[in-house]
């Protein structure tokens, strides 16, 4: 799975799934609530990236 989530460059979710699968088997998540985590995980990530790259950038428009 690891490489799979590198191969679709999905950093945010390979960056958490280890802490995500405790919390899903420590809580009893259900799959559609670990993969609701994650996803959010995901989406967290690609955003702050987008912050961090357009603040670089001050003459980015959007």
């Amino acid at each position: 799975m690891r490489t799979s989530l590198r191969q679709l460059r999905l950093s945010g979710m390979l960056e958490s799934m280890d802490l995500r699968l405790q919390e899903a088997a420590g809580n009893g998540l259900t799959h559609e609530e670990f993969l609701e985590l994650i996803v959010q995980d995901e989406l967290d990530a690609v955003l702050s990236k987008i912050i961090r790259l357009s603040s670089r950038n001050p003459f980015h428009s959007r």
